[in-house]
């Protein structure tokens, strides 16, 4: 009927009159914890400022720099948990990030590039927009064959036996072309 009355659980009200049984105090002795980090904005906002300044920062990296620039003191510094929390939930990351923007290609300059970019592209059809890619792949032989050949793609990698063209639009991949050997010039104008 308690619990009902005041709109806790049963368990929550047997265990306080329990507990009031035992000792004569209806509030326990025992304490809760240290208290969170709550998602302040002031919070967020400087994560923010620091994943983007260095994307590669751990959560323990971000718990520090949090103490050394005094936006939380000690007792309210929360567990990486917490962190990787924030990170998800109100910043909306959902990987770390490796990369940042290199300094040079926000330079006044190349904004403006971009912005008269934007403003051409925007006025054209977008099916008749076609951009290329180009990557390296490497086959690789393995001391196990699982009746599958394996094919590695890497990143940056100096020793690739094949490299793929593409020439891809808004409906998908348009053309293609695979090499043996690096692409140049030529071979670029040959996708076209």
């Amino acid at each position: 009927m308690i619990a009902k009355e005041v709109g806790l659980a049963r368990a929550t009200v047997q265990g306080i009159v329990r507990h009031f049984h035992r000792t004569g105090w209806i509030h326990s002795n025992k304490s809760s914890g240290r208290s969170r980090l709550k998602s302040t904005q002031e919070i967020v906002e400087f994560m923010k400022f620091r994943l983007l300044q260095r994307p590669s920062l751990t959560a323990n990296e971000i718990r520090m720099s949090l103490l050394r620039e005094n936006i939380c003191v000690q007792e309210s510094l929360s567990s990486m948990r917490m962190v990787h929390h924030i990170i998800k939930s109100d910043l909306n990351y959902s990987f770390k990030k490796i990369s940042q923007t290199p300094t040079e290609q926000v330079t006044e300059r190349n904004m403006e590039r971009i912005l008269q970019y934007i403003d051409t592209v925007s006025q054209l059809d977008s099916q008749t927009l076609h951009f290329c890619g180009e990557t390296g792949m490497k086959r690789t032989t393995s001391n196990r064959n699982y009746g599958q050949r394996a094919v590695e793609f890497q990143r940056y990698a100096s020793d690739v036996n094949f490299t793929v063209n593409l020439l891809h639009n808004a409906r998908g991949v348009s053309n293609f072309n695979i090499l043996g050997d690096p692409s140049n010039g030529l071979e670029m104008l040959n996708i076209f």
